[in-house]
């Protein structure tokens, strides 16, 4: 069985790219893992590096994980296996380790279509994926 990683922030533009994942997976039979990438923010104070204690940790993660649950669940299809998974680090490495991890064959993004300037300086995680991912990776634009 075939192997797509969709990744997904739980905004409008990840919701259309799972859907396409998920037709697309329905018509290869391929089962679809839906990955949310998190970091914890880093803030800097007087004395040092703001850290975050476990309660805080315990407490993001939970609501990760029911947000990534009602995401799978609205997405649910028919013909198609659907996993979630939600993983610590940086979007770009955390969806290229996955996607290494499962042998998967294609990634799909969502993207904003930045232009211009912002995406000169922010850069975008859709266009990283494509230059560094060693499979496909097929972009959903954000509908106009």
């Amino acid at each position: 069985m075939s192997s797509i990683v969709c990744a997904i922030d739980f905004s409008e533009s990840s919701d259309r790219a799972l859907a396409h994942a998920l037709a697309f997976g329905k018509r290869i039979g391929a089962k679809v893992v839906a990955v949310h990438a998190w970091q914890l923010p880093v803030y800097a104070v007087p004395d040092g590096v703001a850290v975050f204690g476990p309660e805080v940790v315990a407490e993001i993660t939970d609501g990760l994980q029911k947000q990534l649950a009602k995401t799978l669940e609205g997405h649910r299809t028919e013909g198609v296996t659907l996993e979630g998974k939600l993983v610590a680090g940086a979007p770009v490495e955390a969806v290229l380790e996955v996607a290494k991890d499962i042998g998967a064959e294609y990634i799909v993004i969502g993207t904003h279509g930045r232009t211009g300037v912002a995406r000169f300086v922010i850069g975008s995680v859709a266009e990283r994926l494509v230059r560094l991912s060693t499979i496909p990776v097929v972009v959903v634009p954000t509908k106009h």
